[in-house]
């Protein structure tokens, strides 16, 4: 049971990202990009993600709504409490 509610939830997650990045970072609501997550062959967790440099790019200099997504409970509030934007001007 537990291994269909991490697939499931692990789906979810991919969509998740591949709608900010279809509509907010490679595209836009009037234009989205087609992009898809890669997933494992067992679908439980995001396969290795290739890209061209171009997009790679893009998307480094417009993470803002993946890292959210990424630190944020089902309810969008913040897992964390660390000062995001000090810590990724500091790392890049």
């Amino acid at each position: 049971m537990r291994s269909v509610q991490q697939k499931k939830g692990c789906e979810e997650y991919s969509q998740r990202i591949q709608n900010i990045i279809n509509t907010k970072i490679l595209g836009d609501e009037l234009d989205p990009l087609h992009w898809k997550c890669p997933m494992t062959e067992d679908g439980k967790s995001i396969g290795s993600i290739n890209l061209n440099n171009t997009h790679v790019r893009v998307i480094l200099n417009n993470m803002e709504d993946l890292i959210e997504l990424c630190i944020s409970n089902d309810e969008g509030k913040s897992n964390t409490n660390l000062p995001l934007e000090n810590t990724m001007q500091q790392r890049w």
